[in-house]
């Protein structure tokens, strides 16, 4: 089921997203995702609409946005990887919005691969001030039949 996160799952998401967020980007310092996780519990997951995958009352990812246009983050537990949860919540998005941007490490593959596969077209590449690593921001449309 997809829904709305509630207030008492930010330290359980924050947990989850900084254990996806290690094995995704091992070509950034671990010291960076630990550092920012106070970060994402006081001030990006209050500050964004993040709807939540859960089954059977276990929360195995998350979909963040900001803006109501900008995918903040899309995070999977790392125990239900490849499993349709990231595509489930994504689907879930397009389906409510007529456009999408996000932003994605060049170096994260799977990622890159992943949002291709959602129709997101890259619009320009950029040097991340935070990490000095390539990132690539992409934008999905929705499209008129």
């Amino acid at each position: 089921m997809i829904r709305e996160m509630q207030e008492n799952e930010i330290k359980t998401l924050s947990a989850l997203w900084l254990n996806a967020s290690l094995k995704a980007h091992a070509f950034i310092k671990a010291d960076f995702w630990r550092k920012n996780q106070s970060l994402i519990e006081t001030k990006y997951l209050p500050q964004s609409l993040t709807y939540v995958y859960t089954e059977h009352n276990c929360l195995k990812g998350f979909l963040s946005l900001s803006d109501h246009k900008e995918v903040a983050g899309l995070f999977v537990a790392t125990s239900f990887q490849g499993q349709g949860i990231g595509s489930a919540l994504m689907n879930f998005v397009q389906k409510r919005y007529p456009s999408l941007t996000l932003d994605v490490y060049a170096k994260n593959e799977n990622a890159v691969r992943f949002y291709q596969k959602h129709n997101f077209r890259p619009i320009k590449t950029y040097i991340g001030d935070d990490t000095g690593a390539e990132s690539i921001k992409m934008r999905w449309q929705k499209q008129c039949i």
